[in-house]
């Protein structure tokens, strides 16, 4: 069927416009996160569950757990041992990254074979752009790697929402960043209407039934083309073929 992407920044109200949407559309509908915070993932790989579970149990051993141990002088390999993994550290990192992000398109992939829309609670190339990309002469390896896929590998969703709010509004919403960092992601947000198709603005600073009719309205009128363009294509290789 389709993969639709509802991306913006905090506070936008990602996750609750596209769960209602789900809820209401008259189609076969999944919802999926496709953000980096894996606890927030509702499908994730057993290895970004066991990244998951360290993460945790990390957290509670740090609120009040014992001090570790100074590093005892003389220890020369076990002190190689953990600057080589800190060096790898960046590139294990990126693997299971690449790993999950590809699990997550084929999950698409699968849910749009099945006739399903598909509505991306964010989309991983969009918040790159927004937050992580920088522009540098030389970026690290495993950047330029995780860059490249996905600029050039990954597919890109057949329908872009973007949820747009007033800096102030998003800040009063999370809480979290500052106006001007907010302003930059919202800039970065926009340019993407250069490299993306179907790339639509829906205000977001309005009450939260008024932004799901909007982009339910948005999603059902492009199914709508799709298919209608589907069957006109159809129609007319049968036509030469007869």
């Amino acid at each position: 069927m389709l993969s639709v992407a509802l991306i913006g920044p905090d506070g936008a109200g990602k996750t609750t416009i596209s769960r209602k949407i789900v809820e209401t559309l008259p189609i076969p509908a999944k919802y999926m996160y496709m953000g980096v915070n894996l606890g927030s993932s509702n499908l994730l790989l057993p290895s970004s569950r066991l990244i998951v579970g360290i993460r945790q149990s990390r957290r509670r051993d740090s609120n009040g757990g014992p001090a570790k141990d100074q590093a005892e002088p003389g220890k020369t390999a076990r002190g190689t041992f953990w600057r080589l993994l800190a060096r790898l550290r960046p590139y294990l990192r990126l693997m299971n990254l690449l790993a999950e992000e590809c699990f997550r398109y084929w999950l698409v992939w699968r849910y749009r074979r099945r006739g399903q829309v598909v509505l991306l609670d964010r989309w991983f190339f969009a918040d790159y752009h927004a937050y992580q990309r920088r522009v540098q002469k030389k970026p690290p390896l495993y950047d330029r790697i995780h860059r490249f896929m996905l600029e050039r590998v990954y597919p890109k969703p057949d329908l872009v929402v973007y949820l747009e709010a007033p800096p102030s509004v998003l800040l009063a919403r999370k809480g979290e960043g500052t106006l001007e960092s907010i302003a930059q992601s919202h800039h970065n947000y926009l340019s993407l209407r250069d490299t993306v198709r179907n790339f639509f603005i829906v205000d977001a600073n309005r009450a939260t039934p008024q932004v799901v009719s909007d982009v339910y309205t948005l999603i059902l009128d492009f199914y709508k083309t799709r298919v209608s363009n589907n069957m006109a294509t159809e129609n007319h290789l049968q036509t030469r073929h007869s």
